[in-house]
């Protein structure tokens, strides 16, 4: 009960930060007039999606370390790795 609550807490994460990467940059104050191709171009925002693929790495980490402890792997070769 506790790791599938766990489990929907990581998923709710990890969709709230993409819809907050999706949706910022139309909102931000130097893109208000600009088409979307020039926003999601802009060197700056590249910056940030590059830098958060490590994010969604330790997210999908963490999802499968939880699997690994509701199968009763937790210290198995698998869950080190």
């Amino acid at each position: 009960m506790l790791l599938a609550f766990l489990k929907f807490v990581l998923c709710l994460i990890a969709i709230g930060v993409l819809a907050g990467m999706l949706w910022f940059p139309q909102t931000e104050g130097r893109a208000v007039n600009l088409d979307l191709i020039s926003i999601y171009s802009d060197p700056f925002i590249i910056y940030i999606y590059i830098g958060s693929i490590p994010f969604f790495v330790g997210l999908y980490q963490a999802f499968k370390l939880l699997n690994f402890i509701d199968a009763s792997d937790a210290f198995s070769q698998g869950a080190v790795n």
